[in-house]
């Protein structure tokens, strides 16, 4: 009972005190801890916004994955081991959640129609300012969980706590951060992949040639500095099996499972890495999407011309 009141005071302090909010995130908590699933220091960490918003996307992820039917791993988490753990068909799977939250971000101009059922009234008109997070702050705060997340990786397979044939994976869910509901989803398939740019060759003797080439994404951090990403076709984090970017808060928790249009499925996405022993039957299995093919590329790449 103790452990409860204390999550609640972290939750009201560093996160919200609406009533509706910290009843949603205490019955989580109450049914993690009956399940006996969460790290022994997973309230004591609650100590600023920071913790406190990561610890409740933990706990998002966990009911997630409990209710696309797995079992938790049981047993109190010791220092050492990923954040969420379960079996699936012949293997573990480990999840490591991290939860990007400072963002800088810019004001944009929106249009703001405001409409009347009634033909003698007039519609009207007008600009709205909305805070949007900036794509240049965005990109480093996902590149850099990435690799911290990795990076945890590599000491949970040197420590024994994963085995080698263990699906990895790294959630970045970015519902915590401000404006959310205004970042670019589908444009974040850069970080892990490469660009795919259609390019015709008007100097072939036998006409004009069309092919496809890839380049490499630049992440530029605000300071200047500059980083190659597009992570999994240049073979980075070998052991990682995918990472998967999700925009899950208590608003949105339940939404993340059926997109109403197209672009929302990268609100809720998978990016695999090479090599990846993440099967189809999983992801479907955990309702994540997998990135859209684009035809039109597809097409040029199997017969070299325009459809």
């Amino acid at each position: 009972m103790q452990k409860v009141l204390e999550f609640t005071d972290a939750v009201k302090k560093y996160y919200s005190e609406d009533g509706s909010v910290v009843s949603f995130y205490s019955s989580l908590y109450r049914e993690m801890i009956s399940n006996d699933v969460l790290d022994i220091n997973f309230v004591s960490q609650m100590v600023d916004v920071d913790t406190t918003c990561q610890r409740l996307s933990e706990l998002l992820i966990l009911k997630h994955c409990v209710e696309s039917g797995f079992t938790i791993l049981k047993g109190k988490k010791k220092k050492g081991s990923p954040d969420i753990t379960f079996e699936f068909e012949t293997r573990k799977v480990n999840i490591e959640v991290i939860t990007p939250r400072m963002v800088t971000e810019a004001a944009s101009s929106f249009a703001q129609i405001d409409c009347t059922p009634f033909k003698s009234a007039r519609s009207e008109r007008r600009s709205v300012i909305v805070p949007t997070p900036k794509m240049e702050s965005l990109h480093p705060r996902i590149t850099g969980a990435l690799k911290e997340k990795a990076d945890k990786f590599e000491g949970y397979i040197s420590g024994g706590a994963v085995a080698k044939g263990d699906i990895n994976i790294v959630c970045i869910n970015l519902g915590f951060v401000d404006g959310n509901d205004l970042i670019d989803y589908p444009y974040l398939k850069n970080i892990f992949y490469k660009q795919e740019v259609i390019y015709i060759d008007i100097e072939k003797e036998a006409g004009s040639g069309v092919g496809i080439r890839e380049y490499d994404f630049t992440v530029v951090k605000e300071t200047g500095a500059e980083f190659r990403a597009s992570y999994f076709d240049n073979f980075y984090f070998s052991h990682i099996d995918g990472a998967w970017v999700v925009s899950c808060n208590e608003k949105v928790r339940v939404n993340i499972r059926k997109p109403v249009y197209e672009h929302d499925i990268y609100r809720n996405v998978f990016y695999a890495g090479k090599n990846s022993k993440a099967s189809d039957s999983l992801l479907a299995a955990l309702s994540i999407n997998s990135p859209a093919s684009d035809g039109f590329i597809a097409h040029i790449k199997t017969h070299g011309k325009l459809p």
